[in-house]
């Protein structure tokens, strides 16, 4: 069995993404997938096999302001506004 932890580690997960779309790329099986954080999100792509999802993620979207910062905590009451990460965006 193969299994992959992915711990996160915000914008760290760059780096990872990458891994992960040449895991798909060369048809690379994982059986058993954990993550946490940023390693969550990055893992479920994986899984779902969408090629250049996270890197699409952390080009077009990690640096607007509803995401992360000012703006996120008068929307949101957080640093990071989740809701729009995993609601705006995917809808």
């Amino acid at each position: 069995m193969i299994g992959i932890i992915d711990i996160g580690g915000g914008m760290r997960g760059v780096y990872t993404s990458g891994i992960y779309d040449y895991l798909l790329d060369n048809d690379v099986k994982i059986d058993y997938c954990l993550g946490v954080s940023s390693g969550s999100g990055n893992l479920i792509n994986f899984v779902a096999k969408q090629r250049g999802r996270n890197k699409k993620f952390y080009t077009d979207y990690a640096f607007e302001s509803n995401y992360m910062g000012a703006e996120a905590v008068m929307k949101s009451g957080n640093l990071l506004n989740l809701n729009y990460i995993y609601s705006e965006i995917c809808n």
